[in-house]
């Protein structure tokens, strides 16, 4: 976790995340963009995460209809 710009490994805020895993993948299926969020993370966090990801991926997809495709 970064924290005001310093990297924290240790403090007690971040200890239950340690082990905690997000992959970002994204691929072409028939010239459609897809983005694959795989998440691994305790039960703790998970709820609060599916509602962050609701607001967080209608982000993604208006800065990814907003960019020029790249060749």
């Amino acid at each position: 976790m970064i924290n005001k710009g310093v990297e924290d490994y240790e403090s007690d805020k971040i200890k239950p995340w340690i082990g905690a895993t997000e992959i970002y993948t994204v691929t072409e299926e028939q010239g459609q963009v897809k983005l694959t969020i795989e998440q691994d993370m305790t039960e703790e966090y998970k709820a609060h995460f599916e509602k962050a990801w609701e607001n967080a991926l209608l982000k993604v997809k208006e800065l990814a209809e907003a960019t020029p495709a790249m060749a």
